[in-house]
């Protein structure tokens, strides 16, 4: 089922509000991608910040754990896990142990509220983040589960995706199945959502807390269904127990930072009532229950702007709700819609320079280039004064993309391009990944029939490859 389209009025929301809300984002360009406010099942504003558009499949980050706790009540109310009161060991004989008297009391249900007791850190961005050693580890689980315990299971809430990951495990073992396909049958499919892309560990198992890919419209529904108490289209998905089990506090957080107002089964507390999940990026799903009120977000923010879409919800979204009353409401509509509309289109191009010769004297050569970068080979077209083609190689396999010489993105497949001549001979590609909200740019150096190539992404802070290549024959 897909959520039907209204109009804030007559939800009852201030159109006012919301008009105020999408005009701050795209002015003072924070990075809040997309969102869409659902009330009372209806969606009622729906924004995308160009180049960013309703097809995009984001990878949503550790709002990835909302769907495995789902999975977890789901896999119980099936008979496959026992309940959330389940010892993790029981899950994992095969895992030689140490602490192995104070692990064994650690149950599904200290992974679900954070609080099993096992030493993770993965607010710290730095060396010692267990995210960062969990990557370069040879089995995800055994890493996991074999961290010392710090404390007791139960009694300290230590915020820990690791513990997630531990559930997917756990899911894939408990019904035999690959989580994706387990979901696709009892979540996704209910709930109109395609069978989407997961990121997997070394040992094929669907990473608990990131590498999910879903549109901003199917996070919307995953949060209707927690707002439905489980129910969709008449059909009790979730168990209604479950719902009201994991959406109320379990254990306070004082020390945050991703909530200081407690956690249930991975849902966060949000200070002005309801419950949320949510990335440090900004992808996040809020439930108001108070108001009838969902909101999908998704984001590029900076880490320090983690509390961002909280202040942007009580800023503009809650008065919306209390604040019904608006004079000139049908033309205050087309406002909205004219600026929602606005925004999501291409915005004016800038005057482009003449191209230099190099553009042309490159113009349909392919550079084969040293293994130092994923890109195995590039293709330059420069016969547009606006844009030039581009194809690269890579993985053995061939994209073409279209890239902006006039200042604008160019969408193609999951990601978009702008670039421009630095000087006569270097060429600047400004790639914007749309799922995963990050940047990378590209320095091309062009010499005669030789090409190097320096590769930076946001998410690296520098540089993070380097190659020399030179004309294919």
């Amino acid at each position: 089922m897909t959520p039907e389209r209204s109009t804030p009025a007559r939800q009852g929301l201030n159109t006012d509000k919301l008009f105020s809300l999408v005009k701050y984002i795209n002015e003072s360009h924070i990075g809040i991608n997309s969102f869409m406010v659902l009330k009372n099942g209806n969606i009622v504003t729906e924004a995308y910040f160009y180049p960013y558009h309703n097809a995009v499949e984001y990878q949503i980050d550790n709002c990835t754990s909302i769907v495995i706790a789902t999975l977890v009540g789901i896999a119980i109310k099936e008979g496959y896990i026992g309940s959330e009161k389940d010892r993790v060991i029981d899950y994992f004989t095969d895992i030689p142990q140490e602490d192995f008297a104070r692990k064994e009391v650690i149950t599904i249900e200290h992974l679900l509220n954070m609080s099993s007791g096992m030493e993770w850190n993965d607010v710290s961005f730095n060396e010692n983040n267990s995210l960062n050693k969990l990557w370069h580890s040879d089995n995800s689980s055994e890493f996991i589960i074999s961290r010392p315990m710090v404390h007791e299971p139960g009694v300290k809430y230590n915020h820990n995706l690791g513990g997630i990951h531990l559930l997917s495990a756990i899911l894939q073992k408990a019904t035999g199945m690959a989580v994706p396909a387990y979901a696709f049958e009892k979540l996704f499919k209910p709930l109109g959502i395609n069978a989407p892309e997961w990121a997997e560990d070394r040992q094929n198992v669907a990473m608990g807390f990131y590498g999910l890919c879903l549109k901003l419209e199917d996070m919307a529904k995953m949060g209707q269904l927690y707002l439905q108490k489980g129910s969709w289209n008449g059909v009790q998905i979730v168990p209604e127990a479950w719902i009201t089990a994991s959406t109320k506090k379990h254990m306070d957080t004082p020390e945050g930072p991703w909530s200081f107002y407690g956690c249930g089964y991975v849902w966060n507390m949000n200070r002005f009532g309801g419950y949320c999940v949510k990335s440090l990026k900004g992808y996040s799903i809020y439930v108001l229950p108070r108001y009838s009120i969902v909101i999908a977000m998704a984001g590029s923010l900076l880490i320090q702007e983690l509390h961002l879409p909280e202040t942007l919800i009580e800023t503009y979204i809650l008065p919306a709700a209390k604040h019904m009353v608006e004079r000139n409401g049908v033309s205050r509509q087309e406002q909205l819609d004219r600026l929602l509309e606005e925004i999501s289109a291409p915005p004016k191009s800038k005057p482009v320079r003449m191209l230099p010769k190099t553009a042309l004297l490159i113009s349909g050569i392919t550079y084969g280039m040293e293994p130092t970068i994923e890109e195995e080979k590039f293709t330059f077209y420069f016969k547009d004064k606006d844009q030039c083609k581009m194809i690269v190689q890579l993985y053995g396999n061939t994209y073409e993309m279209w890239i902006g010489l006039d200042g604008v993105y160019r969408v193609t497949h999951t990601d978009a391009y702008k670039g421009y001549w630095e000087n006569s001979k270097v060429f600047i590609l400004e790639k914007k990944m749309l799922r995963g909200s990050g940047e990378i740019k590209y320095r091309f150096g062009f010499d005669s029939d030789k090409l190097t190539v320096n590769v930076w992404a946001s998410f690296a802070n520098g540089e993070i490859g380097a190659s020399a290549g030179k004309r294919e024959q």
